[in-house]
This record gives structure tokens, sequence and C-alpha cells, in this order.
């Protein structure tokens, strides 16, 4: 079970003809899954004396980027600025 992961991102550039060179880290991507209270389900029948309850989980990606885009999001949704 993957309870989290990060993706970070490196460019590096170099021009030795003009002597110069560019360099950037950011940490872009970060996916998280965790509970949430308000995800549960619960229905009950009293007159067939059933019930039904259910709690998931749901799968939050955060991305950053430089250029300030940033974006949110669950995995099984996808992402939105």
């Amino acid at each position: 079970v993957v309870v989290g992961a990060e993706l970070t991102c490196s460019i590096r550039e170099e021009n030795t003809a003009k002597r110069e060179s560019y360099s950037a880290d950011w940490h872009s991507v970060d996916l998280k899954s965790q509970p949430q209270d308000r995800q549960t389900m619960s229905m009950k029948d009293d007159s067939r004396r059933e019930s039904l309850s259910r709690q998931w989980q749901y799968r939050s990606l955060i991305q950053t980027c430089p250029s300030g885009v940033f974006r949110v999001g669950t995995v099984e949704r996808g992402m939105k600025e």
C-alpha cells in the first residue's frame, strides 16, 4: 500500500561558449492517501434489519511549478488549476 510519494524536478543548462549556466530544483508533485471522516457512507433498513457502513480513502495530488502554476486534485478525478 502506497501512503505517499513525492516528485522532485531538476533542470541544469550550461552554455560554455557564452559562459552562462542555469539550474533550478523544485518539489513538483505530492501524492498522499489519507482517510477522510466526511467520506463515510452509512445506511440502515429497520424493516429488514440490515445496515451498511463504508469508509474509504482518497489519494490527493498537489502539483506546483516554478512558473507559479498550482494544481490540486485526486488520482481518481485528475487535477485542476
